[in-house]
């Protein structure tokens, strides 16, 4: 009787005092950051041009990818994996080749008639998506 008093003692004090191996894993799942994510839309202001020091837009596509990555990460500071922002941003004098702009720059206004589209061979006013308008506007001095 002796001994089996001895073996519930050493038993009851073994589970009482043995670790519970789970919690380890309840310790790591309660420390675990959530991840913040969003999708927006932005079109960039006036007051962010300022702020970029870009007044007039930028002047090409590869500026904005240098420069608006910080922007964004400064404007939504929570957001993280799988986070998207569609912006929307001008570029100096509307478009993204400022070469190709100041090339037409000193241009003449000239509006095409039906009679320059038939000399071409089109049957329409205008041009079909797989012309290129600048093969046929060379033929005229522009």
């Amino acid at each position: 009787m002796k001994k089996l008093i001895y073996l519930l003692m050493v038993l009851g004090l073994v589970f009482n005092t043995a670790c519970n191996p789970m919690d380890e894993i309840y310790d790591e799942l309660g420390s675990e950051k959530a991840v913040i994510s969003g999708d927006a839309v932005y079109t960039l202001t006036d007051d962010d041009y300022a702020d970029l020091k870009i007044p007039n837009g930028f002047t090409s596509v590869d500026e904005a990818k240098s420069v608006l990555p910080n922007f964004l990460a400064s404007l939504y500071p929570v957001w993280g994996k799988d986070s998207s922002v569609l912006v929307e941003y001008k570029m100096a004098d509307g478009a993204s080749n400022l070469e190709e702009i100041n090339a037409y720059a000193n241009a003449e206004k000239y509006s095409l008639t039906m009679e320059n589209y038939v000399a071409r061979g089109s049957d329409v006013i205008g041009f079909y998506p797989d012309v290129k308008p600048s093969d046929f506007l060379n033929e005229f001095k522009i």
